[in-house]
C-alpha cells in the first residue's frame, strides 16, 4: 500500500512538473532580462544590488528559473542560507 501511495505521488509530481511553463534569459520580457543581465553584471561587484535585481527580474517573471538558480548562488556565495 505504502509503495502504491508512494508511485502515486511521483507521478502526480512528474505530471505537474510538466504543465509549468518556465521562463528563461531567452524568452522572458525585456523588462526582466534588463534586471537579470543588469544582476549578473553586479554580482560580485556589489552583491546586494544583484540580490534586488534578481529579485526585480522574478517579480516581472514570476517563473524565472534562470533568475532563481543565480539567485540561490549568489546566497549560497554570500554564506546567506536563511530567507
Amino acid at each position: 500500500m505504502r509503495l502504491l501511495i508512494l508511485s502515486l505521488l511521483m507521478c502526480s509530481v512528474f505530471v505537474y512538473g510538466q504543465n509549468i511553463n518556465y521562463v528563461t534569459s531567452k524568452n522572458a520580457s525585456k523588462k526582466a532580462r534588463k534586471y537579470f543581465y543588469k544582476a549578473r553584471n553586479q554580482s560580485t561587484l556589489n552583491p546586494d544590488q544583484a540580490i534586488k535585481y534578481y529579485e526585480k527580474a522574478i517579480k516581472k517573471s514570476a517563473n524565472f528559473i534562470d533568475a532563481y538558480i543565480e539567485l540561490g548562488l549568489l546566497y549560497d556565495g554570500l554564506h546567506q542560507y536563511e530567507y
